[in-house]
Formats: structure tokens, C-alpha cells, sequence
């Protein structure tokens, strides 16, 4: 992860401004986004459509569920794109089981009905932890923006259904008004046709949404993780550095003489602006209550010129006294009270009735729906029909059950009868530092004592880091990414559990990154230290 190739301005963000840079990620990288999205699910919802015939509730449910799944493929663009990476769906499918296999079983139970999913996500596909690491990390960004999560997926789930119920006001606003159609038992009839526009329209829904939503909850988690650790900071200080390092070289070693005439110059300057020319003039009280005064005889002037200037016309006197006659009719003082309960006469016309009719409407609109779920949950009842299908998802669960409650025996028992190990590509170059062995001398704690010596002590540790980075890839076949930082490479070698090369992991990390972002030269103690330990840690050296 290199924060100099990022995309966006790395500054604090409130989480509302977050979810709008996600926004506009998702709208400038949309086309990869959503082919990304709608690719894999639209495979399984048309393949449910064509099993499921009859039961048309299953694609879109089916599809619905499997969002969590769906989502990491425009989280995985958005995570590259971000740091100038050009990823797009090809990649995402080239990736797809590496992708979906990551906690996908805990992600599609326990997590499914998280509110807080989009900010999560990246926990599980980017730092790709599990466990015990994954709830102190999650907690720790949950101290911020998940208020921002949940509404953003309050606010999703809202645009779905206003997307369909504006897909079903668009056909109904292209038939004729000549033709009379009866939408409510046509939506209630489930005609194949009928069917097929509704799955159609809740699957284009939930493709339209769902790569901004995934794409938005990446925007909060990056904006928590600048606020975390400080992003704009750093990025700052890199930008501080290489233009100092650019002014030197072009200065050489004026440059103190330069900044000191500089300030001299300024200070120079400051003293020689005139007083006046600092203070504004004030107004005095004296002046200040005769403009008052002058001010208030001016508006009561005004208010009389208005007063004199306005006129009533006859006619208008007259209409005002045929109000106040009609005002003062007994037609105006008649006060009646009715309270209690009836039913409306249905035989009286519409005017005289004393239930309105809007009320009416939605009584049966109400009664419509209650009779609609009966209807659903007797079908839902039906043993001979669906007593199969039941018995059958059962079954799914249980071994999917079993297979995670002893995956670990049947993953030793894999790995026993397959021996066969996947190759990963090691890095050559790590925080700008090259990794490889024929970049190194021979004899490492020899050479880093002689630039120590020599008063070049950042090329001394340096040297030490990268050879120490270098035996941990080709000697203890440590799996390093390029994109990993060093407090990242620190935590997977503690969680090999080696006593003696852990101690020396942190030291010398802490060491380098002391000196490297901190300017603080270490002791000669303890980089002697560590030469001497050196060959305890890699004896074949």
C-alpha cells in the first residue's frame, strides 16, 4: 500500500462527507463496478429462474442472500483503483474463489443481517483477518462512522424499493388509459410473464445499488483508517521531505543564510506598517446615538407619508360591510358535537355519507393484504408440495455444518494426501528497500559495523533491515506482500511462535523505523547487539 499513489486527498473526513467520496468513486469507476456485481449474480439468478418454474420467490431471494459475496468484487476494484492500481472486472474474475471462499460461510449466517456489513467487509477481503484480531479491530473502527454504516444500509435497502416500485409506475404509465387493467389481481395472479418482469425488476434493483453500496462502505472504512493512523500526516511529511531534499540540492549550503535573511527581511517589514493603517476608525457614542435618532424620525415620517398616501374605494367599503353582516349571521354561530362508532350506509350517495371515502380504500386495501399473506402462508404450508424441498435444505445445512465443524481434520487430511504446496512469488522490493540475496554482501554483520564506523549510520541499519527482511522470505519462507507494512511483517512473524527470531523482529524493526521516520539515530549498543545475534537467527549465513 503505497499512501504516495493515492487518488483521493488523504485529510479527516466527516462520515457523511465519506459516504459522498464514495459516491463519486462508484460513479467514475462504475462500468468495472458493476459488471463486477452483476456478472456472477446474474448467472445464478437466471439459473434459479430457469430451475424454479413455479416458486418465483426463490431467484431473487436466493440472489438477495448471496450479497455479501457480490460486494467483494467492487470492493476489490475500488481497493486498487484507489492507489493507482488499474484493476477491473477481469481481475475480480480471475480472483473469484480467492475472493468468495474468505469467511463466506460466517458472512452468509451470523454476519448476514449486519447493518454495519459495508463497513466490515474490507476487514475479511482487504487486511483478510479472522477471529480474535478481527473483533479488537473491528471494535476499534466501530468507535466511529458505524452510525454511518447503519444508515447507509437503511438507506439502500429504501432505494431498492422505491427502484421497483418506480420500474412498475413506468409500465403502468406506458398502457393506454383506454385500457382497464386491474393491477392488484394481476400483481396477485403471478402470470409467467408477470413473474419474470418482477424477479427482473428487483434483480436490476439490487445490480443498480449494490456496487454503491459496497463502494461507500469502503469510503468510510478508508476515511476511519486516515483518522486512525494519521494518513495526511504522513503523506505531509513525505511531501516536506522531497521538497527539502529538492531545495538543497539546488541551494547547496546557503540554505540556513538564505532562511535567515528571509525571516530578517519579514520581520523588517512588519515593523515599518503604520499604526492607522492597523486600526480601523470607530465611531464615537456621540455619533453613534445621533444616527439612531435621525434614523428612527426618518421611518416615523414614512410611516405617516404611507398612512396619508392610502385610500379605500367605495366599493371596497362596501364589500368589507357585507362581510361583517354575513360574519354576524346565525349561520356562523351554530356549534355541533358527535362522537361514537357506525357503520357507513353504502346506499347513501357519496356527499351525504359520513365515513370519507378515502378510509374506505384503504380498509380494503388493508383487508387485500391480510388476505394476500393468508394465501402465501398456505402455500407455505402445503406439506405434499414443498416437504421435499425442506427436507433438502436440511440436509444442505447440516453437511455444510459438518464440513465447518471439522474443517480442520479435513484440512489436515487434504494436506496429507495432497502434498502440494502453491508457489508464491516473493517480493523483490519492500518499502523501497531491494529484498533480493544477490543485492547482499557476504558477510552482513562485518559490513554493518564498517558503515557504522564510517558515520553513515542510515545505510548501516538499513543494511541490517534488509537483510533481515531478505532471510525471512528465502529462509524461513515467510509469504510477504509488497503491500504489507512493517508492523504488518512484525505480526506474522509473532505468530509463528518463534522465541528467539520474534525478540529479534521487533527490535530491529523498531530500530529502523525510528531512524527511517523519526530521524532518531539508535545506540551503537544495540545495533552491536544485533550484529551478535545475527548468526543465532540465521546460522546458514
Amino acid at each position: 500500500m503505497d499512501l504516495d499513489r493515492i487518488s483521493v486527498e488523504a485529510r479527516l473526513r466527516s462520515p457523511w462527507e465519506a459516504l459522498d467520496l464514495g459516491f463519486v468513486m462508484a460513479r467514475q469507476w462504475w462500468l468495472p463496478l458493476f459488471l463486477s456485481w452483476v456478472v456472477p449474480s446474474g448467472i445464478v439468478f437466471i439459473v434459479l429462474s430457469l430451475i424454479f418454474t413455479k416458486n418465483s420467490w426463490v431467484p431473487y431471494v436466493v440472489v438477495w442472500w448471496l450479497k455479501p459475496l457480490w460486494d467483494r468484487g467492487p470492493l476489490y476494484i475500488a481497493s486498487r483503483r484507489l492507489f493507482g492500481e488499474e484493476a477491473g472486472a477481469r481481475d475480480v474474475f480471475r480472483n473469484l474463489w480467492r475472493l468468495y471462499k474468505t469467511d463466506w460461510f460466517v458472512w452468509l449466517t451470523v454476519r448476514r443481517l449486519s447493518v454495519t456489513r459495508s463497513f466490515d467487509m474490507p476487514l475479511t477481503v482487504l487486511e483478510k483477518i479472522t477471529k480474535d484480531k478481527r473483533s479488537d479491530r473491528q471494535l476499534v473502527l466501530h468507535r466511529n462512522h458505524s452510525n454511518a454504516a447503519t444508515w447507509l444500509t437503511m438507506a439502500g435497502v429504501c432505494i431498492e424499493v422505491f427502484f421497483v416500485i418506480a420500474i412498475f409506475s413506468f409500465m403502468a404509465m406506458m398502457v393506454p388509459e383506454q385500457v382497464e387493467i386491474d393491477y392488484w389481481n394481476l400483481f396477485f395472479e403471478q402470470d409467467t410473464i408477470l413473474v419474470w418482469v418482477y424477479n427482473f425488476s428487483i434483480f436490476v434493483s439490487m445490480c443498480l445499488v449494490g456496487p454503491f453500496f459496497a463502494v461507500a462502505g469502503f469510503a468510510l472504512y478508508i476515511s476511519r483508517r486516515i483518522e486512525l493512523e494519521a494518513w495526511d500526516i504522513e503523506i505531509r511529511f513525505r511531501h516536506l521531505a522531497s521538497v527539502y531534499e529538492k531545495k538543497r540540492d539546488a541551494i547547496g549550503g546557503n540554505k540556513p543564510l538564505t532562511s535567515l535573511l528571509l525571516c530578517a527581511c519579514m520581520l523588517f517589514a512588519g515593523l515599518l506598517v503604520p499604526a492607522d493603517h492597523v486600526l480601523a476608525a470607530e465611531p464615537s457614542a456621540d455619533e453613534y446615538s445621533e444616527n439612531t435618532s435621525s434614523s428612527d424620525d426618518s421611518m416615523s415620517e414614512l410611516a405617516k407619508a404611507d398612512e396619508a398616501s392610502v385610500t379605500i374605494s367605495p366599493a371596497a367599503k362596501a364589500s368589507k360591510e357585507d362581510m361583517f353582516e354575513i360574519l354576524q349571521g346565525d349561520k356562523f354561530h351554530i356549534r355541533e358535537v358527535r362522537s361514537g362508532w357506525r357503520l357507513k350506509d353504502f346506499d347513501l350517495p357519496e356527499e351525504e355519507g359520513e365515513t370519507p371515502g378515502w378510509f374506505i380504500t384503504v380498509l380494503k386495501f388493508i383487508w387485500k393484504i391480510l388476505k394476500a399473506i393468508g394465501k402465501f402462508f398456505a402455500l407455505l404450508l402445503k406439506p405434499l408440495e414443498y416437504i421435499v424441498y425442506v427436507l433438502w435444505v436440511l440436509v444442505a445445512i447440516l453437511i455444510v455444518y459438518l464440513i465447518y465443524r471439522f474443517r480442520e481434520p479435513i484440512g489436515n487430511f487434504v494436506a496429507s494426501t495432497e502434498p502440494v504446496k502453491l508457489e508464491h512469488e516473493a517480493p523483490e522490493v519492500m518499502f523501497g528497500l531491494n529484498v533480493t540475496k544477490e543485492s547482499l554482501p557476504d558477510d552482513i554483520p562485518a559490513n554493518v559495523r564498517a558503515l557504522w564506523q564510517q558515520q553513515d549510520y542510515r545505510a548501516a541499519v538499513s543494511l541490517l533491515y534488509r537483510a533481515l527482511l531478505t532471510g525471512l522470505i528465502h529462509d524461513y519462507d515467510f509469504a510477504f506482500e509488497d503491500s504489507h507494512t512493517e508492523g504488518e511483517c512484525v505480526t506474522l512473524v509473532q505468530e509463528r511462535g518463534d522465541n528467539v527470531l520474534s525478540p529479534y523482529v521487533v527490535k530491529l524493526t523498531a530500530c529502523w523505523q525510528n531512524l527511517a521516520y523519526g530521524h532518531m539515530v539508535p545506540r551503537w549498543e544495540d545495533v552491536d547487539l544485533l550484529c551478535d545475534s545475527w548468526s543465532k537467527v540465521f546460522p546458514d549465513e
